[in-house]
């Protein structure tokens, strides 16, 4: 992996851990954000964030974690002259993580899952994951499985683990979701309909069911419009608001 071999050669001279062991972050914590402060930064050498963005980033590993960020250290923080001037260096970024100074009293376990899930959405395109029941097509018996949603496919898996694949939808712009009334038992039923196949499936509640038809079409429509990604699409949309450094 290309990422993995650039943060193993600038981290070795770059970043600074605490070495007492009191670090907020893990190894693989650190190498996730940095990924993701790359790709979040502005488009220029040397790479650096600009406040907004850090904010951003921070909001979304607290929104994973269902916690507040304390918006008024931030604040402070981020109004720092030489931040407002120059940005953030992804080393100072870290360095600011492992302080601790906005994640107080979160265990390292659920900071780790927060970035994880961050990773995944921004950096690895998952736009949702979770379990459905999904009707087999020859069988016609419903199975469980663990759904990850990308804006070209739905694929799914024996587990959360995602160690075996069952199988793949590819999503284009001739696809389609819709809401289905209940049977075999089953509630909250929809389904997807290719121009190959049409997959039925249920979510265990209408909430869910919402958020993935939603979710399904935000891809479908994604693919319409040609994007690979929707925060790539998002950074554009945020740049267009910002004042350039």
């Amino acid at each position: 992996n290309f990422d993995e071999l650039c943060w193993t050669l600038t981290a070795k001279k770059n970043y600074k851990a605490d070495r007492n062991g009191k670090s907020v972050l893990s190894y693989q914590d650190a190498f996730r954000l940095w990924c993701l402060f790359n790709f979040l930064s502005e488009d220029k050498y040397p790479l650096i964030m600009v406040p907004d963005e850090v904010e951003y980033l921070l909001k979304k590993v607290n929104s994973a974690m269902s916690v507040e960020l304390s918006s008024g250290e931030l604040e402070d923080y981020l109004s720092q002259e030489s931040l407002q001037q120059s940005g953030l260096s992804v080393w100072q970024f870290l360095e600011m993580v492992n302080s601790g100074k906005f994640l107080r009293g979160i265990e390292k376990e659920t900071i780790s899952m927060a970035i994880e899930e961050v990773y995944q959405e921004i950096i690895e395109g998952v736009l949702k994951q979770g379990y459905l029941w999904k009707k087999g097509q020859l069988r016609r018996n419903w199975s469980e499985r663990w759904f990850t949603l990308k804006p070209n496919s739905l694929s799914y898996y024996i587990s959360e683990e995602r160690k075996e694949k069952k199988g793949n939808i590819v999503l284009d712009r001739n696809c389609c979701v819709e809401v289905l009334s209940d049977r075999d038992g089953k509630r909250c039923m929809f389904c997807v309909k290719t121009p190959a196949r049409t997959y039925e499936m249920s979510a265990s509640d209408t909430r869910q069911r919402q958020e993935w038809t939603t979710a399904i079409q935000m891809a479908v429509r994604l693919q319409a419009e040609g994007k690979k990604s929707l925060h790539k699409d998002l950074k554009q949309k945020r740049r267009e608001l910002l004042p350039l450094l």
